[in-house]
């Protein structure tokens, strides 16, 4: 009966085995075990005292997240630091060392409540943070989905607009004619050159038969005269119709050839000069 109100350090340490590596996020079981430690601990700092706050202190660390215990020390030795420089700067005299309470030493930096109050304060801030950075990172999933999405899309678009703009340039560009090819066509301008050539020489030469001019008759009056007689024979009438129409003829003639000959030289011209024809794709 003495023992229940008391307590033992066998409970103690029971409890201590019930909630080992207790984590910074799990808040609600690090009240709980605080509450039954805080309690039992009080039970056994009775006169005569069984347990001192150091090993109290030392197996509440011992029950947390190795982490967690870690991040207790420091913020612990900030505390107590900071505390040092108010005192100094404050000019007043170190705390007289009572039992129970703190003495700033570095074996006994904190007294229990007031590290079990810094713990859960721990635990309440960082299962606030984390809870933050967990909205944050779906706000940051559901933005880097739609970004996806949105690549994916302009992917889609920029391959298609490529794909139509190498179909424009293969219709609108034909392939480069070979060398070959090239001096192939070049020959066959040569010999219609020739030709034309030939045929412009055949039209200044002779020309059409219609247009050739008939000879003249008093040309034929003195070819049939005999060249070595001396008698005096009289000078025959000229026909004037038939002079005019063999004039005109001549004359015909001497325009048509002209025309021929510039006709000619232009189509020499425009076919020397024309550029090789396209060849159709």
């Amino acid at each position: 009966m003495q023992e229940d109100l008391d307590g033992t350090l066998e409970e103690l340490e029971t409890l201590c085995a019930e909630n080992r590596n207790i984590k910074r996020l799990e808040e609600g079981r690090l009240k709980r075990f605080g509450m039954k430690f805080h309690t039992l601990v009080k039970k056994l700092s009775k006169v005569p005292a069984i347990i001192l706050n150091k090993e109290a202190c030392r197996r509440y660390l011992d029950a947390l997240e190795r982490g967690f215990a870690e991040m207790l020390r420091m913020a612990i030795n900030t505390r107590n630091l900071i505390k040092e420089d108010l005192l100094q700067a404050g000019g007043n005299a170190p705390p007289v060392v009572v039992p129970n309470t703190v003495d700033h030493r570095k074996e006994d930096p904190i007294v229990l409540e007031e590290l079990i109050k810094m713990a859960e304060q721990l635990a309440n801030k960082g299962s606030t943070e984390i809870e933050r950075r967990d909205a944050r990172l779906e706000e940051l999933d559901g933005e880097l989905f739609g970004l996806r999405d949105m690549l994916a899309v302009t992917q889609m678009q920029s391959k298609a607009t490529h794909e139509e703009l190498l179909k424009v340039f293969q219709n609108a560009r034909c392939p480069a004619p070979t060398q070959g090819e090239t001096e192939d066509e070049f020959d066959v301008l040569r010999d219609e050159i020739r030709t034309l050539r030939v045929k412009l020489n055949q039209v200044a030469s002779g020309g059409p038969s219609m247009f050739r001019p008939t000879p003249m008759p008093v040309m034929q009056l003195q070819a049939q005269v005999n060249p070595y007689t001396n008698q005096a024979a009289p000078v025959p009438p000229v026909n004037m119709e038939e002079l005019g129409r063999t004039v005109f003829n001549m004359m015909r003639a001497s325009n048509y050839m002209q025309d021929q000959y510039i006709q000619t030289r232009g189509k020499v011209r425009n076919v020397a000069f024309a550029e090789p024809p396209e060849l159709v794709c």
